[in-house]
């Protein structure tokens, strides 16, 4: 889920916030889910009549006696779609009988609260109850791979006793990537690991 958070949001996409008021809220984690499966297929409809595919990810928690049910998503932000709009639809019913199902708030994810970064470390701190994720399929999905063949040990024991811990040599080894994490540990039974997160430029 971090991964993904990383690899398709940025700042100025959108981080909604939902909850329930007493009278509408859900008996059960899954009457939760099926209610927030519902608004968003509504946020679909507006995201679809403005011209856009709609791309998210959703985290749920709560349930137990507790902690009330709410519910977190990460959106793409779309030219023509407000937070406005995206924070009515969380409600039931038509005219008259419409009623909002809680608290809806829409925020911009800006650089200066931490950015995506900090959304994606929220959204995966321990949670309060139980606590489920799902996502658009329409995301770009992270790629994790080892290169355990590429490096021999002695070559990694020597990068890590660098000042930079070989980052001024990884960065001329994957160009056209920027490196975010550097981490290299021994571990007495395995030797040398280099652990490397980074992204295409």
């Amino acid at each position: 889920m971090i991964q993904l958070v990383n690899a398709n949001f940025y700042n100025g996409d959108y981080f909604l916030t939902l909850t329930y008021q007493d009278p509408m809220k859900p008996e059960t984690i899954d009457a939760a889910l099926k209610e927030v499966g519902n608004y968003i297929r509504r946020i679909k409809r507006l995201y679809k009549n403005a011209g856009h595919d709609l791309q998210y990810i959703l985290v749920t928690e709560g349930g137990d006696e507790s902690v009330r049910i709410n519910h977190h998503i990460v959106l793409k932000s779309a030219v023509g779609v407000t937070r406005d709009e995206i924070e009515e639809l969380w409600a039931k019913g038509r005219g008259r009988n419409r009623k909002q199902l809680g608290y809806a708030n829409c925020k911009t994810i800006r650089a200066n609260d931490n950015g995506v970064t900090g959304i994606a470390s929220y959204l995966s701190k321990d949670p309060k109850g139980k606590k489920r994720w799902s996502s658009s399929k329409n995301l770009a999905r992270p790629i994790s791979r080892t290169n355990d063949h590429k490096y021999s040990q002695r070559r990694l024991e020597k990068l890590a006793k660098l000042p930079d811990q070989g980052q001024g040599y990884f960065e001329n080894m994957y160009k056209g990537y920027q490196i975010t994490e550097l981490e290299i540990e021994y571990f007495e039974m395995t030797g040398w690991h280099v652990y490397l997160k980074m992204w295409r430029i």
